[in-house]
């Protein structure tokens, strides 16, 4: 047997249960996966907590919670080439992942080869806010020479985003409580505080994109600074949306 972390009834986290599965075999094209760490995401309260989202997940129950992990393979089918035994891995799965086995099917994606310089600790928190970064730099064009404005800059999605800008040779300005400062800074960011009259307060930073990862409000700020609509993306639990070409209506882009 093996201990899963289940909820069988919609609702806040007090509905978890720790409960014994059967240990299987994987199939011809799956692998086993000894699961080492969990990463955690808004979405997997948010799902959790919204019978009426939950079907737009596949979710069914009883229902294993989370969906980011990292681990060890130990166990493939006889048709599985890309992977073995012994392989650590990281990934998302909408099975769920607090489960100490998974099987996982390698005939679809995300599955992925944890390179050896990145811990399972670090590893279990790419799939989504990782990817989430990725994709929301990419809605917003960021390139070399940008100055990017992050709302929200120090939460899980912020620090991916804050580091990817600057591997893409932009400067970052994030916004975030000031007790964050130091930490910001750390990373490479400039922090800056959010509330009324953050677009006085970045008058002269010389803003040329944005990514929304809280609210509106970097969005507004940006607009009022005159960023082009395609130089913003705001993201939000599973999407990322981008600004159309008026500047004042959402167009979404799941991923």
């Amino acid at each position: 047997m093996v201990k899963a972390l289940q909820y069988k009834t919609f609702g806040k986290p007090d509905v978890l249960q720790l409960v014994d599965l059967p240990l299987v075999h994987p199939k011809a094209d799956e692998v086993s996966i000894k699961v080492s760490h969990v990463g955690l995401n808004p979405m997997d309260w948010a799902i959790m907590g919204n019978p009426e989202v939950a079907p737009n997940f596949g979710v069914k129950l009883p229902q294993t919670f989370a969906y980011d992990f990292a681990g060890i393979i130990d166990e493939i089918g006889p048709e599985v080439t890309d992977f073995k035994v012994g392989d650590h891995v990281f990934g998302t799965t909408m099975k769920g992942a607090a489960t100490e086995q998974l099987i996982f099917s390698t005939k679809k994606r995300g599955l992925f080869h944890r390179p050896d310089f990145v811990e399972d600790d670090v590893a279990s928190t790419l799939a989504v806010a990782g990817h989430t970064a990725a994709v929301a730099l990419r809605k917003a064009h960021v390139t070399a020479g940008d100055t990017l404005l992050v709302g929200g800059a120090a939460g899980g999605v912020g620090i991916f985003t804050v580091q990817l800008a600057q591997i893409l040779g932009a400067k970052v300005i994030g916004t975030a409580s000031d007790s964050t400062a130091d930490f910001l800074q750390d990373l490479g960011a400039e922090q800056i505080s959010y509330g009324p009259g953050l677009a006085d307060r970045l008058k002269n930073k010389e803003i040329t994109a944005a990514i929304d990862l809280f609210s509106h409000e970097t969005l507004k700020a940006a607009l009022e600074l005159g960023v082009k609509a395609d130089k913003m993306c705001r993201h939000h639990v599973s999407r990322a949306s981008s600004w159309d070409s008026n500047g004042y209506r959402w167009r979404s882009s799941s991923f």
